[in-house]
């Protein structure tokens, strides 16, 4: 494999992934030079001015800017270009480590310390900001998202006892009141507690609780590209602007064309080039449209992209598609001289599915990765994760770090928590932690064994906390499962591997036996769709009627259930074959030679594990115990996942596996009182309760569920200690 600087003098830059090299074959100066090349006295931007600045800086230096509001200072880096990096501005909405409300027009930032609420107060004024208001029910519950113990509101009845008013002065209009609350208990509580579930309470002000300050946010008064990779990124990926949200807009308005003051702006539709085709009928779209194109059944791309983005210029971006027609005439065929080979032959050319990830992942040192689009706290990302069959990225050298750190553009999880042995971390896929990019005072790890760390744009590592924070993350898994030259079926259960060799069907039959291996057989119109794609001449299947005229079996001893005859139908001879267009005729098997395709079918459940069929899925009880919390992490550091029930069958199903005693659901209520979720995203559309539970609103502390021992479902405490069980996909490399 190319290295980037190798990929870039090779002129390769195009045709790698965007991700892949980003910032090599994005700077466009040449990398020798870059010891000499030196950037200018930094510009003013328009809501900034840089401090102390100098005449020239090298590459790699910053310049610190000051926000032309508040207190707030930001760094340009000076790029290998010569350029100063982040076009037109360098100060946004909410400064870093502010979260904004687009709904309230405010930022907030949580403070993780315990204090009064007098100390509160001050805390936020130093920020130039006050202590968090909560005024109708949506803001309380954004506020939930970012904090993960009991905080302050910046409510007060000071002024006169039981008329409770916000700091900033207005009113009471909306409040979220416990259970006999206000109740001023022995005269003394003036201020308010809002709790982890939302709920308020009247509290002394002398308490000690958490503290999330809160600010107007600053008007980004232009729409403007707020990095210098946008025009690049969209060069190399057409489809940044709509697979990438945060792409279009945060970081690259302009260049998308969202703007507000963009609204007239058109490009003209090209129409489709030979052998191909476009959805678009309109002859000119408006900014922000992708216009999409693709070849006619019977052509394969050349040059040219098959999305194009209305942009800025008034222009599609990329250039128009080329496809070339694969209708060939076959090659005469030779008697082969050479013996039966024992390895794989193959001249497929390697494409995104033969050589590696699937659509949307990068492809990265024999890893898939993908960028997750939206902000989400660690435990969703860590199952959206699992979801894909993945987990959140782990890092093992310095080349990953800084692969890693060219493809993101905010902060994101990294699979990484210290939750077995405080203050030792270790990655959720396994993989030995020998690579730390923590800062030394970071490197001691959390207090509490709850720690998660978190990636900077800069590459740099930080511990934070696992819960109600909200980062990006990247999933990263294994390259293909399949051997070299094999490609992963459409359901992930089978690999496949095209014989480009003239065989006859016993040479074929043996070659696939002797790779571990059989003549495919065909279950579905999917897997037949599947088969056919890459043919180009007709190929042996695996099914034959030498064991019974009267009917054709699988060479595994299943019968034929799905059919795909050519119009003319069977004429009854002993094998099939598959032709171009996927259809099958019925052939001698002693006569003529074909290419082959080779099947091989996944792995079973592993010992110890249990099949159940409908989900397709093996599933398995551990009798260790755990509180909720590390029972799913246990699962998700092995790779699997909790269990969710969907309807009776799968309830009785996994009653019955779980045997005696209680055992743990990965269902609970954390996020929202009394509203239960299965932690896998599924819908609760099946429940299974005791007689007068969930206990609902008051039980405050009766939010994780159990399965008792007479399989009933029962909500408790997630400090408690149960046995659990997992599962995991059938087919696991």
């Amino acid at each position: 494999m190319l290295s980037c600087e190798e990929t870039k003098a090779a002129g390769e830059c195009p045709n790698t992934s965007p991700f892949n090299c980003a910032k090599t074959c994005f700077d466009k100066s040449q990398p020798v030079a870059a010891k000499d090349v030196r950037c200018p006295v930094p510009p003013e931007a328009f809501d900034g001015k840089p401090v102390d600045a100098k005449s020239s800086y090298a590459v790699g230096e910053a310049v610190t800017y000051k926000c032309n509001y508040m207190d707030v200072t930001r760094e340009r880096l000076c790029l290998s270009s010569g350029r100063w990096a982040t076009l037109g501005t360098v100060c946004s909405e909410c400064p870093v480590g502010w979260h904004k409300n687009a709904d309230t027009k405010q930022c907030y930032r949580y403070l993780e310390t315990n204090v009064n609420y007098a100390e509160a107060v001050g805390k936020c004024t130093a920020l130039n900001s006050n202590v968090t208001t909560s005024k109708s029910k949506e803001e309380n519950a954004f506020i939930l998202r970012l904090i993960y113990s009991p905080i302050w509101l910046g409510l007060t009845d000071k002024g006169e006892e039981g008329k409770f008013v916000w700091e900033d002065g207005t009113e009471l209009s909306y409040s979220n009141w416990n259970d006999d609350e206000p109740n001023n208990w022995d005269n003394s509580q003036d201020c308010v507690e809002l709790t982890k579930k939302g709920k308020w309470n009247d509290r002394s002000c002398e308490n000690s609780y958490g503290v999330l300050c809160k600010r107007p946010v600053q008007e980004v008064k232009f729409c403007l590209d707020f990095w210098d990779k946008c025009r690049d990124m969209l060069e190399l990926k057409p489809t940044m602007c709509t697979d990438f949200p945060e792409f279009a807009e945060v970081q690259c308005q302009q260049t998308c064309s969202i703007c507000k003051t963009d609204s007239m702006l058109k490009c003209p539709v090209e129409p489709a080039g030979p052998n191909s085709l476009t959805a678009e009928t309109r002859s000119e779209v408006p900014g922000g449209t992708i216009v999409n194109y693709a070849c006619n059944k019977d052509s394969t791309r050349e040059s040219g992209d098959t999305s194009r983005l209305c942009t800025q210029s008034g222009k599609l971006s990329g250039s128009l598609l080329k496809c070339t027609s694969k209708i060939i005439t076959a090659p005469a065929t030779t008697i082969p001289t050479t013996p039966l080979p024992t390895t794989m032959v193959s001249t497929i050319k390697p494409t995104a599915e033969t050589n590696g990830c699937q659509p949307g992942w990068m492809n990265s040192g024999g890893h898939c990765y993908r960028l997750m689009s939206s902000a989400m706290t660690f435990r969703e990302a860590a199952v959206l994760c699992k979801r894909e069959e993945s987990t959140l990225v782990s890092i093992g050298s310095e080349t990953e770090n800084d692969f890693i750190t060219g493809i993101i553009q905010s902060e994101i999880w990294l699979g990484a928590t210290d939750v077995e042995n405080t203050g030792s971390y270790s990655w959720m896929d396994g993989s030995a932690f020998s690579f730390d990019n923590r800062s030394p005072s970071e490197q001691t790890g959390s207090a509490d064994g709850r720690g998660c760390v978190e990636m900077g744009t800069d590459g740099e590592w930080n511990g934070i906390s696992c819960y109600h924070l909200r980062r990006h993350g990247i999933c990263k898994k294994a390259g293909p499962t399949c051997p070299n030259d094999w490609i992963s079926g459409p359901n992930g259960q089978q690999c496949y591997w095209y014989v480009k060799q003239m065989l006859t069907f016993r040479e074929a039959a043996v070659l696939c036996k002797r790779n571990g291996a059989m003549l495919t057989s065909i279950q579905s119109k999917e897997e037949n769709d599947f088969v056919m794609r890459t043919l180009t001449q007709a190929v042996w299947i695996g099914a034959t009627n030498l064991r019974d005229k009267e009917r054709y079996i699988w060479m595994d001893l299943t019968p034929v259930s799905f059919f795909n005859w050519k119009r003319s139908g069977s004429n009854n001879s002993d094998c099939l074959e598959m032709e171009v267009g996927g259809r099958w005729r019925s052939v001698s098997c002693k006569t003529g030679k074909r290419e082959a395709v080779c099947e091989k079918v996944g792995k079973p459940c592993p010992t110890g594990w249990t099949l159940y069929s409908a989900t397709n899925q093996c599933y398995k009880k551990f009798e260790a115990v755990a509180d909720h919390f590390m029972f799913l992490v246990e699962c998700l550091i092995e790779g699997y996942e909790a269990v969710s029930i969907k309807d009776e069958e799968e309830q009785n199903f996994i009653n019955g596996l779980k045997g005696p005693g209680n055992m743990w659901l990965g269902l609970d209520d954390t996020f929202e009182e009394s509203v239960f979720k299965w932690v896998d995203f599924t819908p609760l559309a099946y429940t299974n309760w005791e007689d007068s539970r969930p206990g609902g609103i008051g039980q405050d502390d009766r939010d994780c569920v159990i399965m008792t021992d007479t399989g009933k479902w029962r909500d408790v405490s997630c400090d408690n200690q149960f046995s659990y069980m997992c599962r995991a996909p059938l087919f696991q490399d």
